[in-house]
């Protein structure tokens, strides 16, 4: 799939400016530019707004999530809709894909250094796909029926104090929650750190709910 994507001609590595260039207009490139910013991880406004260059983005932020549907808003579970704790991702998969390592890499495809394209996507593809897990798992816990709330939790904090769980779901039922940690493989989960941050998570919001902790893997698909 990758050599199929990254290929001489791949019709995949011009289909992010097919679809929409001609949406956006002649602003599109201050459009590509945040979708660009989001896909590689600045998700609150102040860093896409650093990554760009340019601190008045709110408005292209709201067209972006409710005229083009291609950004989507994500805040704490609980936390107030008004609430400025808010981080953005890009609904689509394949766009997060393509703005990850084909837009964000355009002077290489420029010099015609499609495997150099091909060799920085499979080296940074686990840390991309276990985040597109992350919105799997969730999708399959909203079709279980089972919970009234799913999302994710942090603390707007920076460096070793920032405290993050992947996925938080509330039963309908009763006061009881799933907390799940998302990794590829289970070698890489650290259940010590995660029962740390699910104590954090349980003296912050969840001190009347009783709670489940999980790891999801590749294997629970």
């Amino acid at each position: 799939i990758f050599d199929r994507v990254f290929e001489d001609n791949s019709i995949f590595l011009e289909e992010g400016s097919i679809l929409l260039i001609q949406e956006f207009g002649k602003k599109y490139g201050n459009y590509f530019a945040i979708l660009s910013a989001i896909a590689s991880g600045c998700n609150m406004v102040a860093d896409i707004a650093n990554a760009v260059g340019e601190n008045n983005i709110g408005g292209m932020l709201v067209r972006l999530e409710d005229d083009y549907g291609l950004i989507t808003k994500m805040r704490p579970v609980f936390a107030k809709e008004r609430s400025q704790t808010v981080r953005y991702e890009i609904a689509d998969n394949f766009l997060r894909f393509w703005f990850r390592y084909v837009y964000r890499n355009q002077s290489l495809l420029q010099m015609g250094k499609n495997s150099e394209m091909e060799t920085i996507a499979q080296a940074d593809y686990p840390t991309y796909s276990g985040k597109v897990l992350e919105k799997y798992f969730k999708a399959k816990l909203a079709e279980e029926g089972d919970f009234r709330e799913i999302g994710s939790w942090w603390q707007p904090r920076a460096g070793a104090d920032a405290c993050e769980i992947d996925i938080v779901a509330i039963y309908l039922s009763a006061k009881k929650a799933l907390v799940a940690e998302v990794k590829r493989q289970k070698r890489d989960y650290d259940h010590k750190l995660f029962m740390a941050k699910v104590d954090r998570l349980r003296k912050s919001v969840l001190s009347a709910y009783d709670i489940e902790p999980r790891l999801l893997t590749l294997d629970d698909m």
